[in-house]
């Protein structure tokens, strides 16, 4: 586990967070699948897993923790709050419906995060104490097609409220990422646009290659 002033929790140079989610139930998908993130150099990954078993799942969290100790990067769990507690994960991200940032502190868990839809939602997340915020979905997501994009506008309101980190997700692809860069976000995240197709470690580098590309050219 990396204690959280041990590293800065999105580094400016490399802002992905990829959520890693696949359409399968198989554990070996996604021990791969994360091993192709940290080859890609990622510094943070969120395991969003609905689709296995609980014992699957916590048998694959619990290789995956060490797997991300061992190349220094942080593993946050969706939801997951009391493996998270078990296996000593890094952190765990919320939904607004789900355990409060109170509760998931007092399980010792180093790192909280905050799903939010809203200005007020976003303040409520800082106020409790959140290490940061997820804004979204911005744009039409395939993940969540129920969700109305809530657009960059808003992120740019919610940048302007809030001095904790900011996550952009939903719909996150190679043509708006760098949108999401300049209206405040902190990191971006994404499922689709690293685990929609091809080779994921390679989508992984276009990202972050399309994020350096702009920082040069400011």
């Amino acid at each position: 586990m990396l204690l959280k002033n041990e590293v800065i929790l999105f580094p400016p140079e490399n802002p992905l967070y990829p959520i890693l989610s696949l359409p399968s139930d198989d554990v070996e998908s996604y021990v791969n699948a994360f091993d192709a993130l940290v080859r890609a150099g990622v510094a943070i990954v969120q395991l969003r897993a609905k689709g296995l078993r609980p014992g699957d799942l916590e048998q694959l969290a619990g290789r995956l923790v060490k797997r991300a100790r061992a190349a220094r990067i942080r593993l946050i769990l969706n939801d997951e709050v009391e493996l998270a507690a078990r296996i000593r994960a890094d952190g765990v991200h919320v939904g607004q419906k789900d355990a409060s940032v109170k509760t998931v502190r007092g399980l010792g868990i180093p790192l909280v995060g905050v799903s939010t839809h809203s200005v007020e939602e976003a303040r409520n997340a800082q106020s409790q104490g959140a290490d940061y915020i997820g804004v979204g979905c911005l744009f039409p997501s395939p993940t969540e097609p129920h969700r109305k994009p809530l657009g960059l506008a808003t992120l740019r309101r919610i940048r302007a409220q809030v001095h904790i980190p900011i996550v952009a997700v939903g719909g996150i692809s190679h043509d708006n990422i760098w949108e999401c860069v300049q209206a405040g976000a902190d990191a971006v995240s994404s499922i689709s646009a690293v685990f929609g197709g091809g080779d994921f470690e390679s989508n992984c580098r276009n990202l972050m290659a399309r994020i350096h590309a702009e920082v040069l050219n400011t």
